[in-house]
């Protein structure tokens, strides 16, 4: 399996740590990566760690971790590091995106820090300056191995870890092999190959309702590479061109057309569930297509993110004042579909999981009946606002008519 712009690239390892106190273990593990697996290591002191000159330190490695890392391993000793106004440590966002992305990841916490790990469980208000520089280290470390379930290795040394690597990287590599060998006999599309992490293993080993699950993996894909611009909606940022709208036909055509806009991406919704959905996962009893469950999941995904900027665009849009009440108005009509969409990807995922576990449940005995509500409904648009603002518009012009069509 050979992916456009990939061939004949070694893997890069993504070295995680903070630097100054282990600088001796990350020089040790480059040294290992790069002679002895011959693959390359990405390490942020290093001249050959790729920079945007423009970006901040984090930005950096954020967008390292996002487009170059293939693998994450992440050493953690004596220091949290320096932190952001979030609270949270450099090594720690770049630990967050590692695992949004999906890559495999290998963490490695001193054992001198899991040894008064107990400890400071026991007692969270007492002094441990002497062991480490921030008690947030020790709510990292229970995180990674509470909520996050992460195995974690515990290391004295870079020869520690070192073995530790060399053993699950070669795990790794049997179990790519493993998966090549699936991909190249059933001849699995480029659009399937393009999968990583479960959503491939999903349509590799087929598990019952393989296809919901696929398309569960997708929709839920979709819609969070979408955060940041729904971020940017919440707080309202805008980016770009400022849009000025100042003539009463400029706006008038503008309201038009972005509310032409609003009704299309939900029509097209509207289509893609009742016909595209049903179509991509097969009539009862017959197995659906994966390529087809990809293309709807992805272009729920794409809707979804047409709403989003459909909103963004009101936040470039300058107008007299006299039709700010106007645009405030029809701006937030993105909200109420979007929150839809977002909820329907939890709820689609819990219904799923429930249908599993009715089928695991009874799978040696008559199976009663279980109705799963995967549908999503739209709630008719509030217009009630959006028709006060047009009756002052029109009382002040007379012919705004066309607004309210």
């Amino acid at each position: 399996m050979v992916l456009q712009g990939e061939y004949g690239r070694t893997p890069s390892v993504f070295v995680s740590s903070t630097c100054y106190d282990l600088k001796q273990i990350r020089s040790d593990i480059k040294e290992f990566v790069c002679e002895q697996l011959g693959y390359e290591a990405i390490l942020s002191e290093f001249d050959s760690f790729p920079l945007e000159p423009e970006a901040y330190a984090v930005e950096n490695c954020i967008r390292v971790v996002k487009h170059r890392a293939d693998l994450f391993c992440l050493i953690i000793g004596g220091r949290y590091g320096s932190t952001i106004d979030s609270g949270k440590s450099i090594t720690n966002l770049e630990y967050i995106n590692a695992r949004a992305k999906g890559i495999p990841i290998y963490v490695f916490v001193s054992n001198e820090i899991l040894a008064i790990l107990p400890v400071w469980e026991k007692n969270k208000s007492a002094d441990y300056s002497a062991v480490v520089d921030s008690s947030q280290l020790f709510e990292f470390v229970t995180e990674l191995r509470g909520n996050e379930n992460i195995w974690t290795y515990g290391f004295d040394s870079a020869q520690d870890i070192v073995k530790t690597l060399r053993r699950q990287i070669g795990y790794l590599f049997n179990d790519a092999l493993k998966i090549r060998k699936v991909i190249h006999k059933n001849k699995l599309s480029a659009k399937v190959q393009e999968l990583s992490g479960n959503t491939l293993k999903i349509v590799i080993e087929k598990p019952a309702m393989w296809e919901y699950l696929l398309l569960g993996e997708v929709l839920e894909q979709t819609v969070n590479q979408c955060a940041e611009i729904r971020h940017d909606l919440t707080y309202g940022f805008s980016f770009g061109n400022t849009i000025v709208k100042t003539g009463t036909n400029d706006i008038i055509d503008f309201m038009q057309t972005k509310s032409n806009g609003l009704l299309n991406i939900i029509s097209n919704l509207k289509i893609l569930f009742d016909d595209a959905f049903p179509d991509a996962l097969g009539a009862p009893g017959e197995s659906g297509d994966a390529d087809k469950i990809i293309y709807v999941g992805q272009k729920f995904g794409l809707f979804y993110e047409e709403l989003l900027k459909w909103g963004l665009e009101f936040s470039m849009l300058y107008v007299d004042e006299e039709w700010i009440g106007l645009v405030n108005t029809i701006s937030k009509m993105w909200e109420s579909p979007a929150s839809k969409i977002e909820q329907y990807v939890t709820k689609y995922k819990i219904g799923i999981e429930e249908a599993i576990q009715h089928i695991k449940e009874y799978e040696d005995s008559s199976m009663p009946e279980k109705t799963v509500d995967l549908s999503l409904v739209f709630d008719k648009l509030d217009m009630n606002e959006f028709n006060e603002e047009i009756k002052i518009i029109r009382n002040k012009y007379g012919i705004v008519d066309q607004l309210d069509s």
